[in-house]
């Protein structure tokens, strides 16, 4: 299914970057192509050359440099966004469900950032606005 193959792609690339850096610094190529198999080895090799490497790091590690059997299709960009740019559609919900902009029991940074943008929108707008109920 694309749609699965696409997001198991796009969370390999969430849960590559957000390796500790001194974490990442220590695995090699074979590490992390056994680590994030369903990432080519184009889309491997990309992320690690432009890592924001640590300031007292002035390289990019050797341990990095593909293996001689995934030189080539590393340099190979049409690999390199084959499953970004042909994604699925996303379905979002359009009715039946309430975000409370007073609740702060969120978690998630995102979520919490867009839910005040929204709240300030309103402000904005002067509408006093504490539960959005969305309907179809």
């Amino acid at each position: 299914d694309g749609a699965l193959q696409f997001f198991t792609v796009f969370s390999s690339s969430i849960d590559l970057i957000s390796i500790p850096p001194d974490e990442l610094m220590k695995m090699t190529w074979t590490d992390l192509r056994t680590e994030f198999p369903s990432l080519y080895p184009a889309q491997l090799h990309f992320i690690l050359s432009h890592y924001l490497l640590p300031e007292h790091i002035e390289e990019v590690p050797i341990q990095w440099t593909p293996t001689s059997s995934d030189a080539r299709d590393a340099l190979n960009e049409g690999f390199l966004r084959e499953s970004f740019e042909s994604h699925p559609d996303f379905e979002l919900p359009i009715g039946g469900y309430l975000l409370d902009l007073d609740s702060q029991s969120c978690d998630n940074h995102m979520l919490n950032k867009f839910v005040e943008s929204l709240r300030k929108e309103l402000k904005n707008k002067k509408k006093n606005v504490d539960i959005v109920r969305v309907t179809e």
